[in-house]
């Protein structure tokens, strides 16, 4: 915000959010080995994305057991466990595998599982921190019956 950090001895920590794509900040040191250090940078700012990791990647899946996985980026969060994962299948909710739930494992050799159609898996990753933190996807994945 332009305001300058007062002086200090030792370790000077600074967060701060960001609304902009990217942030310059400027630090200067006064007095440092008997000169002033002066330096400007630029801090990348961007919104958080989700990536869905899919064992095929033209999309076609065949019946059997699939896993896929959501892959978060760009979260302020320390871990997957500062987060959380939502998954839907055709439009209804479905929860993640218990011990991870960043993956969906679907059963597609079930008898009745539908051959030659097409299924929709959406995913959302939202920091339980930061509510406005929150990525979605969505794909449409062919099952050939193979």
């Amino acid at each position: 915000n332009g305001t300058p950090l007062q002086s200090g001895t030792g370790l000077k920590t600074v967060r701060f959010n960001s609304k902009n794509t990217e942030q310059s900040m400027r630090i200067t040191v006064f007095g440092y080995k008997e000169k002033d250090w002066d330096y400007v940078f630029d801090i990348p700012v961007f919104r958080p994305e989700l990536a869905l990791d899919i064992p095929d990647s033209d999309n076609r899946i065949g019946l059997g057991q699939i896993t896929l996985k959501a892959l978060p980026y760009f979260f302020n969060a320390a871990n997957t466990g500062q987060l959380s994962f939502n998954w839907s299948y055709n439009g209804r909710p479905v929860s993640g595998t218990p011990e991870n739930p960043s993956a969906l494992a679907l059963n597609l050799a079930s008898p009745g599982t539908p051959e030659e159609t097409d299924i929709q898996i959406s995913a959302v990753i939202q920091n339980l921190y930061n509510k406005l933190e929150i990525a979605s996807e969505i794909i449409t994945l062919s099952v050939t019956g193979k």
